[in-house]
């Protein structure tokens, strides 16, 4: 979604003009949200597609996931919803108005885009355990307690 609101903005800002009048497509400032905002986006599908390859390759030798491997696809995962949240903002407002109305298909994937991911994709560290009391003599977390033994997700 946030890969198609970067084309909507593009498409968009070769017509819309600016308050000076010049479209928005020969503004550097729009052209640098545009660019960061692909960079940003292809960052995070290659980070979350590395990742899952590990997992694919340990899957594929017959042998277990490490912790770490677990632990690079739960980072992976949310960073990718972040970013990808992140990106349909920064669409959104460079859309301005256009993104109000009812017909704008930018507006429609900046509001689909907010309810596909939910906070938990979005925010990992709300669904882990508590940290034990300071006072506590139990130990914090071991990380294999959070992931699950020799699990690979999606399988």
């Amino acid at each position: 979604m946030a890969r198609a609101a970067i084309d909507e903005v593009a498409a968009l800002s070769r017509t819309k003009t600016g308050p000076d009048g010049v479209p928005l497509a020969q503004q550097r400032r729009v052209q640098a949200v545009l660019g960061q905002a692909g960079a940003r986006v292809d960052a995070a599908v290659a980070l979350l597609l590395a990742t899952l390859g590990k997992l694919d390759a340990a899957a594929a030798e017959g042998r277990p996931s490490t912790e770490a491997e677990r632990g690079a696809v739960r980072g992976a995962l949310p960073h990718a919803a972040e970013t990808a949240r992140a990106v349909l903002i920064s669409m959104y407002e460079l859309g301005g108005s256009t993104a109000l109305y009812e017909w704008s298909r930018l507006g429609r994937l900046f509001r689909d885009g907010h309810a596909a991911a939910p906070p938990s994709c979005r925010r990992p560290t709300r669904s882990w355990p508590a940290a034990p009391h300071r006072h506590s003599r139990r130990r914090p977390y071991p990380l294999s307690s959070l992931l699950g033994p020799g699990r690979v997700p999606g399988r």
